[in-house]
């Protein structure tokens, strides 16, 4: 737990590139040998940190039930509408992690960081890809579109461009959110709730099949 709380803290208030292991295990108090027990390096320690405990952290604002459902059903708007006020509300309450874990977002000219966050783009838009044939084959998606079209528009729409624009509506910018966590604002719930109708409203208008 120590570890946990120490690279939270690390990879929140520093870039990527500039994060430090030694910081690190010098804030959990323990070795760096100790460290290398479980990750080989910074990046196995983050990959971690974001893919896995920030995701299970974050699935508790998304019931796997809800995923099941929507997956079975081939309901994308559904699932995005849930997953997307879920992924919001677990910002505003888990701040620092979520600081973190958006750090996968931040520009940088790290190498390392760049694979990463492709790799992170090219999960979603698998997920996204699964989602709209399984949605075109129940008739919950407009039968024209192309899946190897749209799923990486939709994936970077409910991810970078998503992060972009609730930073908008917190009054700051990602860097703001990562360097000066000071200057944003906690959205009220009918902020929330305006904010997910919003974004909800643009993607049904494009994906939702069009009337006979």
């Amino acid at each position: 737990a120590r570890i946990v709380e120490a690279a939270i803290e690390e990879f929140g208030a520093h870039p990527y590139a500039s994060a430090s292991t030694n910081r690190i295990v010098k804030a959990a108090g323990i070795s760096k040998g100790s460290m290398y027990q479980y990750f080989e390096n910074k990046s196995a320690l983050y990959r971690w940190l974001v893919w896995e405990h920030a995701a299970q952290v974050k699935g508790r604002y998304v019931s796997a039930k809800a995923y099941g459902e929507a997956m079975e059903t081939g309901d994308l708007l559904g699932f995005l509408r849930v997953a997307m006020r879920g992924g919001v509300v677990f910002t505003l309450d888990h701040p620092r992690l979520a600081r973190a874990a958006l750090r996968l977002m931040e520009g940088s000219a790290d190498e390392e960081l760049g694979r990463m966050k492709e790799e992170h783009l090219r999960m979603g838009e698998q997920v996204m890809r699964m989602f709209v044939e399984k949605g075109q084959r129940m008739g919950k998606l407009d039968p024209d579109l192309d899946p190897e079209l749209v799923s990486p528009l939709i994936a970077h729409a409910t991810g970078p461009m998503l992060v972009d624009a609730m930073m908008v509506k917190m009054g700051t910018t990602l860097d703001g959110y990562l360097n000066r966590p000071e200057e944003w604002t906690r959205m009220t719930e009918a902020e929330i709730d305006g904010f997910v109708d919003g974004v909800m409203m643009i993607l049904e208008r494009g994906l939702a099949p069009k009337p006979a």
